[in-house]
């Protein structure tokens, strides 16, 4: 009188229980309703099974199954199913616009990979927040190539106003394991003239938090931006810099060059900031310049 295999065949797929003593377990698919699962049940020769096999069940709960064998005797199992827990597509971090306005990154938990075969007719965009309609002719969608995790999509002209908006829908992307983002995906309210980036040197120092970025940012707003040269740079700047961070960013060795580079520029503008040092420096070059042509001059005279 024994139970020797208790399988769900109508599944996707078919899963076969495991059986420990009495004890038969089933873990079926993430999303998979218990209420009225049909299980095949084998049993030993001569014996019969309560409640057969081939009716319907509700899981919900562990069940009791009754073996009975040819001479009356019985044997109780008890069967409990479990529902695999969902595993979570590509979930959206944070959204970010780059300094031109046009190019809007969706940065995600996971690397992705396109579901759908043309990714760009399942992205919307709604620049009041609310009706949402196909991307232009011109427009552009991408997922990053140095890092997979983002998702580009570029606009032919500067986004204006508050309530910009994309919407990804359903099943459009998934990671690589699989797994699929199965609700439809829409960003917060992008909003365009806040850009404060250097990104060059974020990407060389891994933050735009770091003391020397700080530094250079403070440069660009009390001395560039003050005057109409130094706007023109600042604008030419922030529409070629982002893919060269963006390649910056990807290589450990670019990184350190880029600081290497940049070095000279933060001391000049830590002396900008701090006068009476600039002053110092200065000075004592000139004094070791001054020293030097004396002792120049005292050689040549003997």
């Amino acid at each position: 009188k024994e139970i020797t295999n208790f399988t769900f065949a109508g599944l996707d797929p078919d899963v076969t229980a495991t059986i420990a003593g009495t004890n038969i377990t089933a873990t079926v698919p993430a999303g998979t309703s218990v209420t009225a699962l049909v299980p095949t049940i084998a049993v030993s020769a001569k014996a019969t099974v309560s409640p057969a096999s081939g009716e319907a069940q509700d899981f919900t709960n562990p069940l009791t199954y009754t073996v009975t064998a040819e001479n009356g005797t019985t044997k109780e199992y008890t069967v409990t199913v479990t529902v695999q827990p969902a595993v979570q597509g590509p979930s959206l971090l944070n959204v970010s616009l780059d300094a031109t306005e046009k190019i809007v990154t969706l940065v995600f938990d996971k690397s992705l990979i396109s579901n759908v075969t043309d990714l760009k007719s399942a992205i919307t965009f709604a620049e009041d927040g609310s009706n949402f309609n196909a991307l232009g002719a011109n427009d552009t969608v991408a997922i990053s190539s140095t890092d997979p995790k983002k998702l580009n999509v570029t606009f032919s002209s500067p986004l204006t106003g508050t309530d910009n908006k994309l919407q990804i829908a359903a099943n459009s992307l998934k990671d690589s394991n699989g797994n699929v983002q199965t609700e439809v995906l829409t960003t917060p309210a992008i909003t365009t003239g806040q850009v404060d980036e250097c990104f060059i040197a974020t990407a060389a120092f891994g933050s735009k938090n770091q003391s020397d970025v700080v530094l250079l940012r403070q440069f660009r707003d009390q001395f560039l931006l003050s005057n109409p040269l130094g706007k023109a740079f600042v604008e030419t700047y922030y529409t070629y810099s982002p893919p060269i961070a963006q390649t910056i960013a990807g290589s450990v060795i670019l990184k350190f060059v880029t600081r290497v580079l940049l070095l000279p520029l933060v001391v000049i503008v830590y002396m900008l900031f701090h006068p009476v040092l600039l002053v110092g420096v200065l000075s004592a070059i000139t004094f070791m310049f001054v020293q030097r042509r004396k002792r120049k001059t005292g050689l040549s005279s003997r």
